[in-house]
């Protein structure tokens, strides 16, 4: 609760306090998450305008790269990524059997994004 109300100011170190107590606690593996899960809800809505990746340099967490926000956050940039090389890779030449086997997508994905770049 101290978080939710603390000034932007005080909340790296009534986070890294949260942190360190979750981490420690002798709770489940899976309590321990949920308390980390929602240090990071409150987080993202208490920081919404800082990036992910600023609130990973703004509080130093190592963990933080452990959270289920960042690992979602982190996949799907990748995802994003291997998106945007398709219609490269098929202006290379590349089949769309060829471009999925290689960045590992759907086969279906593939196709939907060379439909849309023929569009």
């Amino acid at each position: 609760m101290k978080l939710i109300i603390a000034p932007q100011s005080q909340a790296k170190t009534q986070v890294e306090k949260l942190f360190s107590i979750a981490q420690k606690a002798d709770n489940s593996t899976t309590k321990n998450q949920d308390v980390i899960e929602l240090l990071e809800k409150i987080l993202t809505y208490k920081f919404s305008n800082y990036s992910r990746e600023e609130l990973a340099r703004m509080f130093t967490l190592s963990d933080f790269k452990k959270t289920r926000f960042y690992q979602e956050t982190y996949a799907e940039g990748k995802i994003d990524a291997k998106i945007s090389s398709i219609p490269n890779l098929l202006k290379l030449g590349l089949t769309a059997e060829q471009i999925a086997q290689a960045l590992e997508l759907d086969i279906e994905l593939v196709k939907k994004v060379a439909e849309n770049e023929q569009n």
